[in-house]
């Protein structure tokens, strides 16, 4: 199972559970019985989600959950998962582990691919550590705690694994929100969502899947229709700002799905670390956009190398995930 989704936006979710290995009947697709099986695979997840539903406009952590459904689905003996919780939340991940023990209590193997201590610890009967190319631990989880794992990971002791936290700042907020609101595709709106953030301070956003944090944060960058009672930036109330206007305000979003909404996957990595200079500087050619001679080079950005994966002039498509 690959950390890239492999999903086809344009059928449903119970003809990509199935993808080449339709039920049929009398020559014919048998759409009732791949409906059911599918519906059956989503079930052993904890997942309601309707197999007749199309997966475009579906959210990241729903394609996952139908990424889970197909592998399991195909009946592997042996199932290689590359982070599959990365888009998960607590509950789905839940399920998940629940489904990968019953299916190695069926017979099944299992080598789970993760960057979550707790996770590996909770889900592993033996823990493999993998730095620089080579294996630096590999023992049973009885007994290994996330301590003995993370110093394997650096090599060498970790003394303060969760440091104390920073008293929180308290100069006037950079950021202050009140009463914003946002319609969602699923699910009911956000409303009434307040917040502040201070120079200096990390605020993180919890919640379940489906509990509306994308959406929210969309919301707060122009991104999605949305209104808000107040928002004062540095000091100076604003309006709430669309998209460019969020750039030049200096607000920046990084999309949970950088591969379908962040990137031009068929332009070069220059032009797509470049695709905010015309936003932030007004940079604009006699049609109108920003022009790809007007953008700086950043060269600091992007590794010197001839052109293949990784060079100025690969395409972004051609460039690992990670670097994307």
């Amino acid at each position: 199972m690959h950390q890239e989704f492999a999903l086809i936006p344009d059928l449903s979710i119970a003809e990509n559970i199935l993808l080449g290995r339709e039920p049929t009947r009398m020559g014919l697709i048998d759409y009732a019985a791949m409906r059911a099986a599918a519906r059956d695979a989503l079930r052993l997840l904890n997942s309601d989600i309707d197999p007749r539903a199309s997966m475009a406009g579906l959210p990241v952590s729903s394609w996952q959950i139908v990424e889970l459904a197909k592998a399991f689905a195909a009946r592997p003996r042996l199932l290689l998962m590359d982070e599959p919780t990365a888009v998960l939340g607590a509950r789905e991940a839940e399920a998940l582990f629940a489904r990968i023990r019953a299916f190695a209590a069926e017979g099944g193997s299992v080598i789970f691919t993760s960057h979550r201590l707790d996770e590996v610890r909770a889900i592993s009967d033996r823990v493999a550590v993998l730095r620089d190319g080579a294996i630096t631990l590999d023992r049973p989880a009885a007994g290994l705690s996330e301590h003995d794992i993370a110093s394997a990971m650096i090599g060498r002791e970790m003394e303060d694994l969760f440091p104390p936290l920073r008293p929180r700042p308290t100069v006037p907020p950079i950021l202050a929100v009140e009463g914003l609101a946002v319609p969602r595709d699923f699910g009911p709106p956000v409303q009434d969502a307040s917040f502040e953030v201070a120079p200096g301070e990390i605020l993180g956003i919890a919640g379940l899947v489906g509990a509306g944090r994308t959406e929210m944060v969309e919301g707060l960058v122009g991104l999605r229709p949305a209104t808000v009672r107040r928002l004062v930036l540095r000091g100076t109330e604003h309006p709430l700002p669309g998209a460019v206007e969020a750039w030049r305000l200096g607000i920046a979003y990084l999309t949970e799905d950088r591969k379908a909404r962040g990137l031009l996957l068929a332009e070069n990595l220059e032009l797509n670390t470049s695709l905010t200079f015309g936003a932030l500087t007004g940079a604009r050619s006699s049609t109108g956009p920003a022009t790809h001679a007007a953008m700086p080079r950043p060269r600091h950005a992007i590794p010197s190398a001839p052109p293949r994966p990784g060079s100025r002039s690969a395409s972004c498509r051609a460039a690992t995930s990670r670097r994307c």
